[in-house]
């Protein structure tokens, strides 16, 4: 009996997922209409928020000269301890600027979840939301998802930076930087190379763990409306404490990890298919740039490093003729772009009524 529950349970939770990803297609050109919407508005989100640090970043660039130091092709541990030592206060106030606009990148272009999550729940609702309907302007729901974001950011940058500190007293604890990059690059399994790989494990751990108890705190700001009983909008901290505690449980983690099982294996086919077509025309590209080249560059080329891809291309490609070879980037170009076009209306966020689903059915 034990042994039927186990594999019954996981099959209905991937039945009721799979139904409720079909609710898509039966608003087909709602969702992708939506969608189009919906990607244009997070684009302009994100220009508008990062827009006054990419100024700041610019000037800063241009102000401090450090156009001769990033136009390096020489970029190593010795190029870094270069520039710190040059122009430390320059390269500190650019690197904060550049974050920066990471972070105006990630919590822009996010923006997204909130107004998906807010079409998918209308879906599983039956019914079709309203564009105007949805938090395109509910600036209170901005706010609040902007401080959610960067909390969650910045708690998934303490694994990063527990890495890197930790990185650099492992680096100087060897006491040279050449010593350190033979150790590196050795083949060899010596202690450096154990020490990093055993810190590059638990920050990854901690990094995942930190990811997946914050995940649905976003779900539970768009959904405040049912949770809260139509009274305002909580202080963002109160989603951020309640996506930590309702994803406690193992067994919720195990139901997510099922799910995401289940959307890769729904999707990865469709993108692989445009990934092959990609490689396809790239290494077309690849030969025709080889083919142009003298024969004293073809010969240099042939004793580098990439012989080997090199002489894959001329397999591939060397019994057909220029028009052949046009004809046929054409071909693979129509294929990738349809394929582009089709990952686009059937395939692209179906992560988030994955997750909206879920959230429904497991942590609600």
């Amino acid at each position: 009996m034990n042994k039927i529950k186990f594999f019954s349970n996981p099959l209905k939770l991937v039945k009721n997922e799979f139904s409720d990803v079909l609710i898509l297609f039966k608003n087909f050109i709602h969702w992708n209409t939506s969608k189009i919407l919906i990607f244009v508005y997070s684009v302009v989100f994100w220009i508008l928020l990062a827009l006054p640090f990419f100024a700041i970043t610019l000037f800063l660039y241009y102000y401090f000269g450090l156009g001769e130091y990033f136009s390096s092709y020489d970029i190593d541990a010795l190029w870094l301890f270069s520039l710190l030592n040059d122009s430390f206060f320059a390269f500190l106030s650019f690197s904060v600027f550049v974050f920066l606009l990471v972070i105006c990148f990630f919590v822009g272009f996010w923006y997204r979840k909130v107004l998906l999550y807010k079409l998918n729940f209308s879906y599983l609702d039956w019914k079709n939301l309203r564009f105007e309907k949805n938090y395109y302007f509910k600036f209170d729901i901005i706010k609040k998802y902007i401080l959610v974001e960067l909390v969650i950011l910045f708690l998934l940058s303490l694994p990063i930076l527990l890495f890197i500190l930790t990185f650099f007293i492992l680096l100087y604890s060897f006491w040279w930087v050449e010593s350190v990059q033979t150790l590196i690059n050795a083949n060899t399994f010596n202690i450096f190379s154990i020490l990093l790989l055993f810190l590059f494990i638990i920050c990854w751990v901690l990094f995942a763990y930190i990811y997946y108890r914050l995940y649905f705190s976003v779900v539970f700001l768009v959904d405040w409306e049912k949770n809260e009983e139509k009274k305002e909008v909580k202080q963002f901290m109160y989603y951020l404490k309640k996506s930590f505690l309702k994803t406690k449980k193992v067994k919720i983690f195990v139901k997510f990890i099922i799910v995401f099982i289940f959307l890769k294996l729904l999707t990865t086919p469709f993108s692989t298919i445009e990934d092959y077509y990609t490689w396809i025309i790239k290494d077309i590209d690849n030969y025709r740039l080889f083919s142009s080249f003298t024969d004293e560059q073809k010969k240099s080329l042939e004793q580098s490093s990439d012989s080997y891809y090199l002489n894959q291309l001329k397999l591939e490609f060397a019994d057909y003729k220029n028009e052949e070879i046009n004809k046929m980037y054409v071909y693979n170009m129509i294929l990738k772009y349809f394929f582009k076009g089709f990952n686009f209306l059937v395939v692209i966020w179906l992560l988030e009524m994955v997750v909206i689903s879920f959230y429904r059915r497991e942590i609600d």
